[in-house]
């Protein structure tokens, strides 16, 4: 009988939850080489399909960097909006990754939180930039070299040699379109 009992318990606590889902940074989720100087975070709120009436009463961001470090929390902000909220943090940095937490609570005092990750690209539209590295267009002149970084495809490979030595070489080539940046 106990058993019963703590099970029903069990059963009716997970049913009474919700969770989110979709969390995506500029409209994509887990985006690679996103070029924003402040990007922006979205989420859904999903619950059992028998229940009405839930709603987002206050949500809370924290981005932190590849080492751990905290580069935003934006504090428990009172609003039902979860698309499209602008990142105010520090100045995010050229080719990291971020990891993003989204804590949401709900209009029944129930929260519950969901992480994902980003990260940046090059951070920079002008092509002189050391960070390019001397990379040159292919094909036509600069007046007809438009580019929508936004709209192209990024693929990502990651490789990992180790070298006589016991040194480790890892090197990661992004595609965006038709470049190729190492």
């Amino acid at each position: 009988y106990f058993c019963f009992v703590a099970y029903s318990v069990l059963y009716c606590a997970a049913k009474s939850s919700f969770h989110l889902k979709n969390l995506c940074v500029e409209y994509a989720e887990t985006p690679l080489g996103i070029d924003v100087e402040k990007p922006r975070f979205s989420w859904q709120m999903a619950v059992p399909s028998d229940r009405r009436g839930d709603m987002q009463t206050a949500y809370q961001i924290t981005v932190t960097n590849e080492h751990g470090t905290q580069v935003w929390n934006s504090g428990k902000v009172m609003s039902d909006m979860s698309l499209n909220i602008e990142y105010e943090g520090q100045s995010l940095r050229p080719v990291t990754r971020y990891i993003w937490t989204i804590r949401v609570w709900d209009n029944k005092g129930k929260n519950a939180s969901a992480s994902s990750w980003f990260e940046t690209g090059l951070m920079s539209r002008n092509d002189t930039d050391k960070i390019w590295g001397g990379a040159k267009w292919i094909g036509g002149g600069d007046e007809d070299q438009t580019l929508h970084s936004q709209y192209l495809p990024v693929y990502r490979l990651d490789f990992t040699y180790n070298l006589i030595g016991n040194q480790v070489l890892h090197v990661r080539v992004l595609f965006m379109g038709l470049t190729i940046i190492v």
